[in-house]
């Protein structure tokens, strides 16, 4: 698919927008536009992908615009796990033609983490050596990884020597904070599961207490446990909240309260998440403080006694965090894109009376540690930052993280889900959580369901339109709004970023949108629901040309775009493109329709025929209404 009316110099003036945008939003046509810029018109991505892949590079050295665009273009495909190999010879021609220090932060990180993911130490060592835009600790993680001496896989051939260099390397960053660097045993199942430390115990202090959620656990659960049970603090009790295993993961649980009688297990009839499970976690604590941690995670023996001191030396503050560093089981570092230290958020340690001033964790299935966070800084006090690396948190390919975070994108529904919690701690009075009752904030579907058990979003109308701040029309939608409810239509939103407009920065949600969906008059749905609707209702239809894959999970009988009179040059559709592009996306081809009879007349004269008002194809609709089901069920 082409978009015609977007030409290449636009593209080449702005390419780290589109490339962003298209990111975000998943639009592979955008970035077809990229790679059409930046080879002249040889190539659409799939025909660059071939060409790097046979060792040949476009020439952009000499151009700054193609340069930068090659640059842009190659960061999208770097993350993609397709694209990687001919993103590194992207990376690797870039790099000889121009030296390391021409590329940027983020060029020279993906560069050499591809590098290593490929085994080409010698080109990691080459951006290590000329590169001078990595932060101190990335490269510091390079040079760790370099040394793991067992990423070849065969522990065999490891000697003691080469072990030791690793160890002291990947000890170097605690060593620097004051701590005790940890050590690994390679006689474990993993060589995360092989972490420990020198602690020295002292059941001085406050009790904290320390919940654990687990679902279906191996042996991570007994490294977690082991890393809470020596911790310096000891005065502690350790929750494990069995989230409804089965009786096949009894042993786990049995093996870990075995360890010590201050590790109690919680074990759950129904399986709700990790934070029902925390919550019942924390009903269950005694603890004047309270913390959490992973099942499969290790904390260095500082973490609660460095946390608990940040928050009794500061009465005014809700909470208290500490950094984390991602590893493998292997004990590698890299996630495309990302560095290896961050804020942990399953370390958070409260009061135990900050629960009774803004209620408990939300009970949704992901997404609430980040929305709890924010909420409690709105409503109690800060939450302080105590940056030292206290945790080893495990990097998993089918971790919930994993799976809806990659560079520069976001799993829609943690998006929808991000902008209504924010747009309530902005807006509401009393930032209780309710224990029962009716949500403060609407959530998708899957956030409170299991995705097996989902059933399709019913809606009359679905619109899909873009509702971002200065990207949706409000006086339009909100009196198409009152239409639809005058006529007793219910109507859901799907929102799509305009992936064209090749905005850096990821816009956020219109606030004036989300307090219509949050008053009830309207639904928010992300693309990847599954939706029964009567009609689509195309805002944009030019939306299509740019959108991601794959299409929506739409059942329809009708398609409605709408058009309006073109008042520029480059804002003239072209309909085709569009009614094929409705036709992919949701098996339709699209009746037009215009908004006013002012633009079905002014369109009629240009001689555009047999067009509808979007007003009187509602008000029928409106007549069909209660057949959602079996119109539907037909398409």
């Amino acid at each position: 698919m082409t978009i015609a009316r977007i030409s290449d110099d636009r593209v080449l003036r702005s390419p780290v927008g589109f490339v962003r945008a298209a990111l975000r939003s998943g639009s592979r046509s955008v970035l077809d536009l990229l790679a059409r810029a930046v080879t002249g018109g040889q190539h659409d991505l799939d025909g660059l992908v071939q060409s790097l892949r046979a060792g040949h590079v476009p020439t952009v050295w000499f151009d700054s615009r193609r340069r930068a665009a090659f640059a842009a273009l190659l960061t999208a495909m770097s993350t993609d796990g397709r694209h990687g190999d001919a993103a590194l010879a992207g990376w690797a021609a870039m790099q000889r033609a121009c030296g390391t220090a021409a590329l940027g932060e983020t060029s020279q990180l993906l560069l050499a983490q591809l590098a290593l993911a490929a085994a080409r130490d010698d080109l990691v060592r080459t951006v290590l050596a000329t590169g001078q835009r990595l932060s101190l600790t990335v490269r510091h993680y390079l040079e760790v990884d370099l040394a793991n001496p067992y990423r070849a896989g065969d522990r065999r051939r490891v000697t003691p020597a080469d072990h030791d260099r690793w160890q002291r390397l990947l000890g170097e960053p605690f060593l620097a904070a004051g701590l005790q660097p940890p050590t690994v045993s390679a006689a474990e199942a993993t060589l995360f599961d092989g972490l420990d430390a020198p602690s020295s115990t002292s059941t001085a202090g406050p009790l904290v207490s320390v919940i654990m959620p687990s679902y279906q656990p191996d042996s991570g659960l007994l490294t977690s446990v082991r890393s809470i049970l020596g911790q310096n603090h000891a005065h502690l009790e350790l929750i494990i909240v069995d989230d409804a295993s089965g009786p096949d993961y009894r042993h786990w649980y049995a093996r870990a309260a075995a360890l010590d009688p201050r590790v109690q297990v919680l074990t759950l009839d129904k399986n709700g998440g990790t934070y029902p499970a925390r919550n019942a976690g924390v009903r269950a604590a005694a603890g004047e403080y309270l913390t959490f941690q992973d099942s499969d995670d290790w904390s260095h023996p500082e973490r609660l006694r460095l946390q608990l001191r940040a928050l009794v030396k500061d009465s005014e503050a809700a909470g208290s965090v500490s950094e984390a560093v991602r590893a493998t089981d292997d004990l590698t570092h890299q996630w495309l894109g990302y560095p290896p230290v961050r804020r942990n958020a399953s370390s958070l340690m409260v009061r135990h009376d900050v629960f009774a001033q803004v209620g408990l964790f939300d009970p949704v299935r992901k997404s609430a540690d980040t929305e709890f966070y924010e909420r409690i800084q709105h409503a109690v006090g800060p939450v302080l930052d105590v940056p030292v690396p206290l945790a080893i948190t495990r990097l998993r390919a089918d971790s919930l993280s994993r799976a809806d975070f990659r560079y520069g994108w976001m799993h829609p529904e943690r998006l929808l889900y991000r902008e209504a919690s924010r747009h309530w701690h902005r807006t509401a009075a009393d930032l209780r959580m309710p224990a029962d009752g009716p949500r403060p904030f609407p959530a998708p579907a899957s956030f409170l369901t299991p995705v097996a058990e989902l059933e399709p979003v019913e809606v009359d109308v679905l619109l899909a339109t873009d509702l971002t701040a200065g990207g949706v029309d409000l006086v339009g939608l909100e009196e198409l709004l009152n239409q639809a409810g005058a006529m007793g239509v219910t109507v859901g939103i799907l929102h799509q970023e305009d992936a064209l407009r090749a905005r850096e920065k990821r816009p956020e949600l219109e606030p004036e949108v989300l307090e219509l969906a949050a008053r009830g008059r309207c639904e928010l749905v992300a693309p990847s629901a599954p939706v029964v609707t009567q009609a689509v209702v195309l805002l944009d239809p030019e939306l299509l040309l740019a959108r991601g894959h794959p299409a929506p999970l739409v059942r329809t009988t009708t398609v409605l775009a709408l058009l309006r009179v073109p008042t520029a040059a480059e804002e003239v559709l072209d309909h085709l493109e569009v009614a094929d592009a409705t036709e992919e996306a949701f098996g339709r081809r699209p009746q037009w329709v215009t908004a006013t009879e002012a633009d079905r007349a002014a369109l009629t004269a240009d001689g555009f025929s047999g067009l509808g008002l979007l007003t009187e194809e509602l008000a029928l609709l409106a007549d069909d209404v209660g057949m959602i089901g079996e119109g539907a069920a037909e398409a």
